[in-house]
């Protein structure tokens, strides 16, 4: 880049405005997540001129020139300005300096920042953030419909805004989720989940949900240990992000680690403790580690806490079965099919529930009204069923 460039006055900007991870920089004002950022006019000015560089390295003189003119301060106040800023913005960027200073040579900014078009994309913007709220509100219900809705939705946000990296963050999310309730078949979803997770890196490289997406798949679908080392990194750029939580945790438990995955899980519902899904997979994983004890009381007191969610009555189903409870495991299995309205992964922990109490005649009818109805189910709970009533040529 010439000096010439970075020698443009600093109210006379390269492109209207300019977004990165959380931030918007437009109209003289810079937001995260759409609220206004305290900034100081010399602040904001310093980051126009570091963003304008487009990665490119800005000498102090360069920065009291274009910020503070004609000004007589010295190196101090700058410093002092870049001090501030850099704070700020690790505010919505946990883990990571936006600004780096390189000795003797100056300042550059380190993070992705895409050029905003004006009224156009202000538009587009606005139509694609609207669906992206639309998906949120299907994926809520956690039903295989509704989760198709999501991912419909959050396809239409992309091709409308090919950079709202929301919508490509929450397409990795939802595809994880299929993987996990055997929506999908979980390779597949996996992959989905993983392209959805690189493309929201590739917008917003410090977004840690995506990267935490990135390592659970390679973890716990494509059996790649290194994946730990990403959910590692995620957690310790934002340690009170309960998905990055969430995710760690189910990936320590599929590395045989599941009373550590249990604590991660524990820590994400301690965070949000009405999350129903959390609250599910802390039961599952406490299972999972031999505490069944602990699994049921957990469940006992979301099924309390959230009655109408049928992935905890699901849950509770499976634990209470295995701790010969038969008829709370059928009344919550039975809870779980009515919230849900019969959806294949309620169903099989129906007939594993029919089938643990001995009534496999039952089981075998409950199975075959998910066979008819061809409903996706967690492939490897199907599978012991069939071993469980014996049906082992299928």
């Amino acid at each position: 880049m010439s000096v010439t460039e970075l020698e443009r006055p600093v109210h006379q900007p390269l492109a209207p405005g300019w977004r990165f991870g959380p931030y918007r920089l437009e109209d003289g004002l810079l937001r995260r997540d759409g609220v206004p950022v305290d900034l100081t006019p010399k602040e904001l000015g310093v980051l126009v001129v570091l963003i304008e560089a487009r990665g490119g390295v800005v000498t102090a003189d360069t920065l009291l020139d274009r910020v503070w003119r004609n000004a007589p301060v010295g190196t101090s106040s700058l410093h002092r300005c870049v001090s501030t800023l850099r704070a700020r913005l690790a505010e919505g960027i946990p883990g990571r300096a936006a600004i780096e200073t390189l000795h003797r040579r100056g300042y550059r900014f380190a993070l992705s920042a895409q050029p905003v078009r004006p009224e156009a994309e202000r538009g587009i913007a606005a139509r694609a953030e609207g669906l992206v709220a639309q998906a949120i509100e299907f994926v809520g219900h956690r039903t295989p419909a509704h989760m198709a809705l999501g991912e419909r939705a959050l396809r239409q946000a992309l091709e409308l805004d090919a950079g709202c990296f929301a919508a490509s963050r929450m397409l990795a999310h939802l595809y994880a989720s299929e993987a996990m309730r055997g929506y999908r078949v979980p390779r597949a979803a996996g992959a989905l989940a993983r392209e959805a997770a690189q493309t929201t890196l590739a917008q917003a490289p410090d977004d840690v949900e995506a990267l935490a997406v990135d390592g659970w798949v390679r973890v716990t679908i494509e059996g790649d240990a290194e994946g730990l080392a990403a959910l590692d990194e995620a957690q310790a750029r934002s340690p009170e992000n309960r998905m990055v939580l969430f995710y760690r945790g189910w990936a320590l438990a599929a590395r045989g680690r599941p009373l550590a995955g249990a604590a991660s899980i524990a820590e994400a519902l301690a965070l949000q403790p009405l999350a129903p899904g959390i609250a599910a997979a802390l039961g599952y994983m406490r299972f999972c580690a031999g505490d069944s004890v602990r699994a049921l009381e957990g469940l006992r007191r979301a099924a309390e806490d959230m009655p109408v969610n049928h992935i905890i009555f699901a849950t509770l189903g499976l634990v209470a079965a295995s701790r010969g409870a038969d008829a709370e495991a059928l009344a919550a299995a039975e809870r779980a099919c009515k919230l849900s309205d019969r959806i294949g992964i309620d169903l099989i922990v129906l007939a594993g529930v029919l089938a643990q109490a001995g009534r496999h005649e039952a089981a075998a009818a409950v199975l075959a009204e998910l066979e008819a109805a061809g409903k996706p189910a967690p492939p490897t709970q199907v599978a012991a069923l069939y071993v469980t009533l014996g049906r082992l040529d299928d």
